[in-house]
């Protein structure tokens, strides 16, 4: 029988699939493979399905098909499903992948026949896979050289191929497959480099466990901490370092470069390790290959804390004066503990040294998970972008994106911990203790996680000492309330940011009971809004719109003087009512969604959102007029169905809060959705 590929298999699924002929040039465009090569895949699919007597048909000029009936389809992806493991087949870029490494671990030319074999495409896809690995390594300073009749073989600066050879071998594993890596280290279990070496196949038998032990013996000499997620990468470099010298493959650096690295504290751990490697290996190590070892020590992050009694690290004035007045911006930004803030003051200062020596030795400072922190920690992310140009008027060096990234996270691990050790058990007191509570329990859950909501009740409940207030830190209110013996802190049922903050402070050590709150219009409307049209706008597109909406809010507000349906609209008043309202108006989006999907979706979403903003204050006020020249008998079918849900919440608005939605109003929405 015949064993198919991945790309095979995924052939005959094509055409399992599809009731029109398929040409080998859709194929060849599809999987990025040659023309020839899927002919070479046709070959075997069609002694595959002969086999199987299902009847392949193939017509010059027209392309391939299945005469087969529904049955007979189905009993083709049964039997594919059968027929596990499929032989792996590789895309164009994992190909390149191996190529690179074929020729990276072989000091003597390969061929092309061979490298075909590898990649399991014909020589006509591997000459263009080639021309893109050229094309790729001769950025990074390293060259194939083609000979003919041999084969290809690296041409480059030793320093440039090292580097290669670990950006290759780091990029098969992820931060999490490195950290469980070297908790299987720390176990003291004996592992070598067995599953990065059949990845690279390094050239000698280079065992993890004796470099783990050159760097922990120098440990008893000088004490020094390296992060995990770096003490991997340092172990890889050093790896790959005794395989090149193993091959006799030296690093050459100038004189320059070598002085300047032994200048360095580090350079002495470097030279501790070195000895410790030559006594394993039987190698000599040069001064070159010490100094290039001190290179990946400072570019791991190393700490060293103390040499001859002296701390290492001895600060510069600009650098003090930098992380000091950073630390006090912080100060009026976060709601830290005074121990938390010089705690923080000690890991700016000593992330901020290294990093300085990192930028006077050019050591690259790339932050593989700036997008992450970026999503999950926006809110230090901002802060840490406000206090970089505070480090540049003190230092004269710009801070990089990367390097605002792990500022970032020193900052956020002070403030997320300071959360964890300040949770507070609360009660939420509404009007009635149901509708505008959960709108605001969902807020409260997802921005404030200090927060335990152990109930939520009416504040007529409250008042008449129904409600028992046991482990009860403070209460969260919408109304106002007296004569309560635990801590009250009123705020906009639509709670806001600057609720929050207040909330905040609360937590955080203010000595107050009942707090009244403060507003802006934007504020009440827009959260309101967002809570409900957020889930249907991607991640990276939420901040963007609500700070559009907000400009529009701002200017709407501040041009409406001369309108008296926005003077007369009182958000104080009305703000339950809007909460509720949009709470009506995300059942009716979560009912609609289906027509808020494709390219457009965003735009709908801000046209409607917009209209949502200008509406609700004419809607409180009871004015506006129907327009009598439209029919809903010119309507589309779908414009028909959309005009059946939107019509049955925007009736149900009007009703249960008494307020007047004309029929346009109906009409309008509509079109947000087509």
């Amino acid at each position: 029988m015949y064993v198919l590929n991945e790309r095979q298999s995924a052939i005959i699924m094509d055409l399992v699939k599809s009731r029109n002929p398929v040409t080998a040039k859709a194929l060849s465009f599809k999987y990025n493979v040659s023309i020839r090569t899927v002919r070479y895949d046709i070959e075997i699919v069609e002694k595959w399905l002969y086999e199987g007597k299902f009847n392949f048909v193939r017509k010059h000029g027209t392309g391939m098909w299945l005469n087969v009936t529904d049955k007979e389809r189905e009993n083709i992806r049964i039997k594919l499903h059968g027929t596990d493991p499929y032989v792996k087949f590789f895309s164009k870029d994992e190909r390149k992948k191996i190529v690179i490494k074929e020729l990276l671990k072989s000091l003597s030319p390969v061929n092309s026949e061979y490298l075909c074999e590898k990649t399991g495409v014909s020589k006509t896809t591997l000459l263009e896979d080639m021309r893109e690995v050229r094309e790729m390594l001769s950025r990074k300073g390293v060259f194939v050289e083609g000979k003919p009749g041999i084969g290809y073989v690296l041409e480059g600066d030793e320093k440039d191929i090292r580097k290669l050879i670990s950006q290759i071998l780091l990029s098969d594993f992820d931060r999490f497959e490195l950290i469980d890596i070297l908790n299987e280290i720390s176990s003291s279990r004996q592992i070598d480099l067995n599953d990065i070496k059949k990845d690279l196949n390094l050239a000698h038998n280079i065992n993890i466990e004796d470099i783990k032990d050159a760097i922990s013996s120098s440990k008893k000499i000088y004490d020094f901490y390296i992060p995990d997620s770096s003490y991997i990468s340092l172990i890889v470099h050093i790896a790959i370092a005794v395989d090149r010298l193993l091959s006799n493959q030296e690093i050459k650096l100038s004189a320059e470069r070598i002085n300047l690295l032994q200048s360095y504290k580090e350079y002495k751990l470097a030279k501790e390790i070195s000895l410790n490697l030559e006594k394993t290996y039987n190698i000599s190590i040069p001064e070159a290959e010490i100094a290039n070892i001190t290179f990946h020590l400072i570019s791991a992050n190393l700490k060293m804390n103390y040499f001859n009694n002296k701390n290492i690290y001895d600060s510069n004035d600009d650098l003090i004066d930098a992380v000091n007045n950073m630390i006090n911006y912080l100060k009026n930004k976060l709601v830290l503990p005074q121990k938390s803030l010089e705690s923080l003051k000690v890991d700016l200062l000593s992330h901020l040294k290294l990093t300085l020596k990192k930028i006077e030795l050019n050591i690259p400072n790339e932050n593989p998970l700036l997008e992450q922190i970026k999503e999950n920690y926006r809110k230090y992310y901002t802060l840490t972008e406000e206090i970089a140009p505070i480090f540049k008027r003190s230092t004269g060096i710009t801070l990089t994106d990367d390097e605002i990234g792990y500022i970032t996270l020193h900052i956020a691990a002070h403030g997320e911990f300071n959360k964890e050790n300040m949770t507070r058990n609360v009660l939420l007191v509404c009007t009635t203790g149901k509708g505008t509570a959960k709108v605001l329990k969902a807020k409260l859950k997802r921005d404030m996680p200090e927060l335990v909501v152990k109930d939520t009740v009416s504040i007529f409940d409250l008042e008449d000492g129904n409600v028992p207030l046991e482990n009860i830190d403070f209460i969260i209110s919408t109304f106002p309330a007296s004569d309560i013996k635990v801590p009250v802190i009123e705020v906009n049922p639509i709670i806001t940011e600057k609720d929050i903050s207040r909330i905040r402070s609360r937590i955080y050590g203010e000595d107050y009971r009942v707090m009244p709150y403060m507003f802006t219009e934007d504020d009440y409307l827009l959260d309101s809004l967002m809570s409900v049209v957020n889930k249907y706008v991607d991640c990276e597109d939420q901040y963007k719109l609500r700070d559009e909406l907000g400009y529009v809010m701002e200017f709407i507000i501040n041009h409406s003087s001369g309108d008296k349906v926005f003077n007369n609209f009182s958000l104080n008043k009305s703000s339950e009512n809007i909460a509720l309202i949009m709470a009506d108006i995300g059942e009716m989006l979560e009912e609609l969604k289906e027509y808020l999907k494709g390219e457009e979706s965003y735009s709908k979403i801000w046209g409607l959102a917009i209209h949502l903003i200008m509406a609700i204050p004419r809607w409180n006020s009871k004015k506006g007029k129907n327009y009598d020249d439209f029919s809903k008998d010119i309507m589309t079918e779908k414009e028909g169905k959309i005009y059946k849900v939107v019509s049955h919440y925007i009736n149900k608005i009007a009703d249960k809060y008494n307020i007047f939605i004309p029929e346009n109003e109906i009409i309008s929405i509509v079109k947000y959705f087509e």
